[in-house]
């Protein structure tokens, strides 16, 4: 067994047990940003117990600030960043020169269905593919939305116990929903909902996501029960409103379909039976811009963060809706890319008033691509949502370690992070599409080259 990336497996596995051991009432708080005492602790042992070795001659992209450190070293011992300098490094240490690259810290995926078909065993050939698939792309941590609870939880700890190579796995649970139909938990009433949410704790689950036949007394009853086991709820609903949601306390919201339903201008027609595509557009048509920045501001001040997944409205388009039986209507494509330009300026609108805008893309749905779609969510950020390449690079990482409640252990490239770095051929700050030119990944302090064949304890 690994002693590195296990450190934040471990973190989420202890905190989680400590929170079912002493379920308090619920309070509505925000994940924590510090570690605790015995986490900061372990992380300072380790990095005294195993050799550094370091990234030399790097430029570092400090994504806080929006600018480049020129000619950095960043010292890794064991899974986390020891320090980043401009003092040499000592000649006995192993070193990689990676004079004219760019680093960046490792990008998340928060909406991320690892487990592509319902068959599929955690430790299956696969699984493997889809978890290199991801580092290949630079993505180092994901929140794991899978068909059932169980695969999620077994990914994590494979990975983290150097089975398998691949990201920081964050495991969420199957679907919640009152009516049953394609989800993984059904339940009638707001105590069954409880249950469930009591024995996805005893799982190890950290997220519960909801879809769309909900009602207000069981989301109130999931989010409460969370609440006391330490967990955050995620979802799309369409029998709650965004607005309800965000006062109820969801953690984040999830898509765009469902987004504008609490902030509909006065009159607007509210047609039931559409399809997807139709009442996407439709809504989106009669959105009310001070409504919408009223819920936005509401769910800035409840720490309700918002996952966009732009890239899965694009592939619909795209493909005119054929993955999922649609006919797409003359005229509907170019709908659905207004849609997209909509949708990514109000979420960079989000970012840029202190709201939490998270990195997701709903991979393989609808044939969005594993790891790629990271890239192409940054680029429809950029090119539709009018966001600079650095506040987009905010999102794929600082906003997104926050949500997962992980501010101080992931999301920059700063003394004492854990080692996610992404080592580039361009810089992303001059051209948001430089983040595909990948060189290769660290993740965890392991080394990974994309396409090439992975031992998950591999170091320099």
């Amino acid at each position: 067994m690994r002693c590195g990336h296990i450190s934040l497996w471990i973190i989420m596995v202890v905190q989680l047990a400590a929170n079912v051991a002493n379920a308090q009432p619920p309070s509505r708080r925000p994940p924590s940003k510090t570690l605790p005492d015995w986490a900061q602790t372990s992380w300072m042992a380790r990095r005294n117990a195993v050799p550094e070795w370091a990234l030399t001659s790097a430029n570092v992209i400090d994504v806080t600030k929006g600018r480049v450190l020129k000619g950095v070293n960043v010292i890794v011992a064991g899974d986390m960043i020891s320090r980043v300098t401009t003092e040499p490094v000592p000649p006995e240490m192993r070193t990689v020169d990676i004079s004219g690259k760019y680093v960046i810290p490792g990008l998340f995926d928060l909406h991320a269905h690892i487990q592509t078909s319902p068959g599929a065993s955690p430790d299956s050939e696969e699984g493997a593919i889809v978890l290199r698939q991801l580092l290949d792309h630079g993505v180092t941590t994901v929140r794991a939305l899978p068909l059932l609870s169980e695969y999620a939880t077994q990914v994590s700890a494979l990975v983290a116990t150097g089975r398998v190579a691949g990201p920081t796995i964050v495991p969420a649970s199957g679907v919640f929903e009152r009516t049953p139909q394609r989800t993984s938990w059904g339940f009638g009433d707001p105590e069954t909902a409880r249950a469930w949410v009591r024995r996805e704790a005893l799982n190890g689950t950290r997220w519960i996501k909801v879809y769309n036949s909900m009602d207000e007394a069981s989301l109130t009853a999931i989010i409460e029960e969370c609440d006391r086991y330490g967990m955050r709820v995620c979802g799309h609903t369409e029998d709650v409103p965004p607005a309800l949601a965000v006062q109820l306390g969801i953690g984040t919201l999830e898509h765009v379909v469902s987004f504008p339903l609490s902030c509909l201008a006065d009159g607007a027609e509210r047609p039931k039976g559409l399809g997807l595509v139709e009442r996407t557009i439709s809504r989106w048509k009669q959105v009310d811009d001070e409504r919408a920045e009223q819920l936005m501001r509401n769910m800035k001040h409840r720490n309700v963060g918002w996952v966009p997944t732009l890239v899965v409205l694009e592939q619909i388009a795209e493909q005119g809706g054929r993955e999922r039986g649609l006919q797409l209507q003359e005229g509907d494509a170019a709908e659905m890319h207004n849609v997209i330009i909509q949708a990514a300026e109000k979420a960079v609108a989000f970012h840029r008033m202190g709201g939490l805008v998270g990195m997701g893309t709903d991979f393989p749905v609808d044939n969005v691509p594993i790891g790629e779609s990271v890239h192409r969510e940054l680029e429809l950020l950029v090119n539709a949502g009018g966001a600079t390449p650095a506040e987009a690079l905010q999102i794929a990482t600082i906003e997104s370690a926050k949500i997962l409640g992980f501010g101080e252990m992931l999301g920059t490239v700063s003394d004492g992070k854990q080692a996610d770095l992404v080592v580039l051929e361009r810089n992303p700050l001059e051209d948001i599409s430089a983040t595909r030119t990948i060189a290769f990944v660290v993740h965890s302090g392991r080394m990974h080259k994309p396409g090439g064949s992975d031992d998950p304890k591999r170091r320099p």
